[in-house]
């Protein structure tokens, strides 16, 4: 469910977030109408939930222009964005990467 809502100037979405497997705190998530993106049943929610840390994660190999494949990688934190980051150094073959996670799960 998307709903428009106009709010002075800006148009607003407000979102159901009926996934519990998301973990959202809420019922309703209301943020920019433009930084919203149709998703078909194709693919699921939570698979959804992963295109924007995975194509942050891609951006950032890409912006660092490492072309040496003998070149040593240190990754700071091991998040959905950190793990994309070593995904996408291992896919295009740089693999002396260490990945620093400085929380205990």
């Amino acid at each position: 469910m998307k709903q428009v809502v106009l709010t002075g100037i800006r148009k607003m979405a407000l979102i159901k977030t009926s996934e519990p497997q998301l973990q959202f705190p809420g019922d309703y998530l209301v943020m920019p109408e433009f930084t919203c993106f149709g998703v078909t049943n194709m693919l699921h929610p939570v698979e959804a939930a992963l295109i924007e840390p995975l194509s942050i994660g891609v951006y950032a190999v890409n912006l660092s222009q490492i072309f040496d494949k003998n070149v040593s990688v240190a990754i700071f934190g091991a998040g959905p964005i950190g793990l994309s980051i070593l995904m996408k150094l291992l896919a295009v073959g740089i693999n002396n990467v260490g990945v620093i996670e400085p929380l205990e799960y």
